[in-house]
């Protein structure tokens, strides 16, 4: 997992930049591959863990930080080519509606320009450095996730699965059905049935986890610092779903 991480990490820093000089956000003066090798060494320097030896049960792993964004912006933020963390954090988010605003007041004050020009300018560059990439280094096969998880001592379950199912052909019944027939056969074992993103499917997801023993289980989909949105309320699974999970396992 360190090696995947690390590796997805290195890509990424690599393709934020390579937005960022794409809309000109970087002034030309600034070197790609310069930029590029001080961001992936000071990214090198802060990680803590040493993958030559197999962790033992109780082991901390203390990683910093996964996370591609923290050290490109902190770079652009120290040679003055940001303004602001919060900035940069909305070249790199997605596209929302209220976040062009907030990214027009940024901009109007740093070019100096009309409220109507920074919003036409935030129009453009919200979202711009925001890409969702499919880790080519180290990659393993879904088969392999599944035994990596279980011989970890945990449950496989398929992580908001509408999200996956929108790149598979023939729609969501069909992709239940191969769920079926190829991964539980693996060892999966649940869905997420209750995502942010994916409301009017899970009563369907429901009765597709009842009907084959599946688990169901909910997320928040939290990866991001400081929003802290992990628990029931925000997961919007009843408990009862993680208790019968749990009492498998007990």
């Amino acid at each position: 997992m360190a090696k995947i991480l690390q590796g997805k990490v290195k890509k990424n820093i690599s393709i934020r930049l390579g937005h960022f000089f794409q809309n000109r956000i970087i002034p030309e003066q600034f070197s790609f591959e310069e930029l590029k090798r001080e961001v992936t060494l000071a990214f090198e320097k802060d990680q803590v863990f040493v993958a030559e030896q197999e962790p033992k049960d109780g082991d901390v792993i203390n990683w910093p930080s996964n996370s591609s964004y923290k050290y490109v912006l902190d770079a652009l933020l120290s040679k003055n080519i940001i303004t602001s963390e919060e900035e940069g954090k909305l070249y790199i988010d997605r596209i929302y509606e209220d976040k062009i605003l907030r990214l027009a007041y940024i901009l109007q004050h740093k070019y100096d320009i009309t409220l109507e020009q920074a919003i036409e300018k935030a129009r453009r560059l919200q979202g711009s450095c925001h890409e969702n990439v499919d880790d080519d280094y180290y990659q393993i096969s879904t088969q392999e996730a599944i035994r990596l998880a279980i011989n970890a001592g945990g449950i496989p379950i398929l992580a908001h699965p509408i999200d996956v199912f929108t790149k598979f052909e023939g729609g969501i019944i069909p992709f239940l059905e191969f769920c079926k027939k190829e991964l539980v056969p693996l060892g999966l074992k649940g869905f997420e049935a209750f995502y942010p993103r994916q409301a009017k499917y899970t009563s369907l997801l429901i009765q597709f986890c009842e009907a084959y023993g599946l688990f169901i289980t909910g997320g928040s989909d939290d990866h991001q610092d400081g929003r802290n949105h992990i628990g029931e309320d925000d997961a919007k699974c009843p408990w009862t779903f993680i208790e019968k999970m749990l009492a498998s396992y007990s």
